[in-house]
């Protein structure tokens, strides 16, 4: 719970006279800072208020009904499905990261073993070996 949040639960549990022993004091310190002092004096309209026989009045006796009808009258508020990009999200990019690892992955032996020192092999038959061991290399892609 926040600290603010907290300062206002134990202003009103002061105000009604349920605060613990332990917490008094934190509490009047904290009535020194002006906000919480104004809060102290709302607690304190709102139980008068409350309190109040004026304020006692009682409602008509249709009154639920009239205002179940009121409710059900109202417009019924329908939020707007996400678009598409926001439902495929990042899919797209994961996609492409994956077929650039799965490439490194399978051509990255093959280029290696081209620079093992001491080892030469013209560009022809290193294109044939790259060839032969992927047989992806040259087809066209489509997603």
């Amino acid at each position: 719970m926040g600290n603010t949040k907290r300062i206002r639960q134990q202003i009103s549990e002061l105000a009604d006279g349920e605060l613990a022993d332990d917490q008094n004091k934190e509490t009047l310190l904290a009535l020194r800072i002006p906000e919480h002092l104004q809060t102290w004096a709302l607690y304190h309209q709102i139980g008068d208020v409350l309190r109040s026989e004026e304020m006692a009045a009682p409602v008509s006796h249709d009154f639920s009904a009239r205002m179940a009808a009121r409710l059900e009258a109202e417009p019924m508020l329908l939020a707007p499905k996400p678009s598409l990009k926001k439902r495929i999200g990042i899919l797209p990019g994961a996609l492409a990261a994956i077929a650039a690892a799965s490439a490194a992955f399978v051509l990255a032996p093959q280029i290696m073993s081209s620079w093992i020192p001491g080892q030469t092999t013209d560009p022809e038959t290193q294109a044939s070996n790259l060839a032969s061991a992927s047989p992806c290399i040259g087809a066209s892609w489509s997603i």
